[in-house]
């Protein structure tokens, strides 16, 4: 796998337009957008596999290194990126818990010119693909929050305030 999630994970990143990141952070922070970004998380870790705390830290981390303000990131790359940031324990059918990890195959300027890329599910140990999603903007214009609650909703929304 030629999995490269260096502009993520690794820290570096293609440059920092801060008033573009301003603006990807108040459109993320929109309650259709952030529920939007939690349900294709969510359809890509599994139900039940990722927690309302669990995407509050992965928030929280894209915050703190300011995802936002990368150079050509735009609002749908969000929940993709997000997933890159933490390792998930998920807990196997012998009950046992196992790390997985979210790997784009493309790095973030790659990703943001030519769009054309996959987001690889992997165990974190034997580095094994359990899944292979692709990335593309038509997907996240397309997720159905129809069946979100309100109380979930106001929950995700509160992350930003």
């Amino acid at each position: 796998m030629s999995c490269d999630n260096s502009t993520i994970g690794g820290g570096k990143h293609p440059g920092i337009d801060i008033i573009h990141g301003d603006k990807i952070k108040k459109e993320f922070c929109k309650s259709e957008t952030i529920c939007k970004s939690y349900s294709l998380c969510l359809n890509m870790a599994g139900k039940g596999n990722l927690s309302t705390k669990t995407f509050f830290e992965l928030y929280k981390k894209a915050d703190k290194k300011n995802i936002w303000s990368y150079v050509g990131v735009e609002i749908w790359m969000i929940p993709y990126m997000l997933l890159t940031l933490k390792d998930l324990t998920l807990i196997g059918k012998n009950k046992k818990p196992f790390n997985i990890r979210f790997v784009l195959d493309k790095n973030l300027d790659v990703l943001s010119k030519e769009r054309n890329c996959n987001i690889e599910k992997i165990y974190t140990n034997s580095q094994k693909k359990i899944a292979s999603f692709e990335v593309n903007q038509n997907q996240f214009n397309n997720t159905n929050i129809s069946w979100f609650p309100e109380s979930l909703t106001d929950k995700l929304a509160s992350y930003c305030e």
